[in-house]
């Protein structure tokens, strides 16, 4: 299915291998840009792409300029149904020279109804959401734009390693042991 985004954009389904390199430079130009750290590698991808848990029919989606360069990429991974809200995580990136127009908000836009649609099908009210380093303003903005909030944080910690370890120093009446199958631990 092709829909029309803006003019001069038009966003379409994954088609599969094909997809697979364009895919995976646009990410590694924006990581090279955002600096976020993700790297990926055809392999990588392919491996990911191929998770039966993810439609890729559907919650995979390109959008390509005028030229056929693809310039926005969304994935949705959306939980088998366990019963509870039905959640869409989304992770998208969008071409550095196509981040001034509405294509950001189109992808949001997308993964909202996609979301929508399966917690239709499954009954189920339904969540969205994003996730953003505080470092990648860009990818903020756009979720803030649309409305997205922030509900949790996450820290990153870190210590030299050109210093030894200290030895830990536990409580007292508790150890440190050893146990290969966690099996000793069961019986007490």
């Amino acid at each position: 299915m092709q829909t029309q985004t803006t003019p001069d954009l038009i966003g379409r389904s994954y088609k599969g291998e094909q997809d697979l390199q364009t895919v995976c430079d646009l990410l590694n130009l924006c990581d090279a840009l955002d600096k976020t750290d993700d790297n990926y590698a055809i392999d990588d991808l392919r491996m990911e792409f191929s998770s039966p848990n993810l439609d890729k029919e559907r919650d995979l989606r390109l959008w390509e300029d005028a030229g056929g360069r693809l310039v926005g990429f969304g994935q949705l991974r959306i939980p088998t149904d366990d019963g509870t809200p039905t959640d869409g995580r989304l992770y998208f990136r969008v071409h550095p020279e196509a981040r001034t127009g509405n294509l950001a908000n189109d992808i949001v836009a997308w993964a909202s109804e996609r979301v929508r649609d399966v917690g239709r099908g499954r009954g189920q009210p339904t969540r969205l959401f994003g996730f953003a380093r505080d470092f990648e303003a860009y990818t903020r903005e756009v979720l803030e734009q649309n409305h997205l909030k922030p509900v949790r944080y996450f820290f990153k910690m870190a210590r030299p390693l050109d210093q030894p370890i200290p030895k830990p120093e536990f409580p007292e009446g508790y150890t440190l042991r050893h146990s290969p199958t966690g099996d000793e631990d069961a019986e007490r």
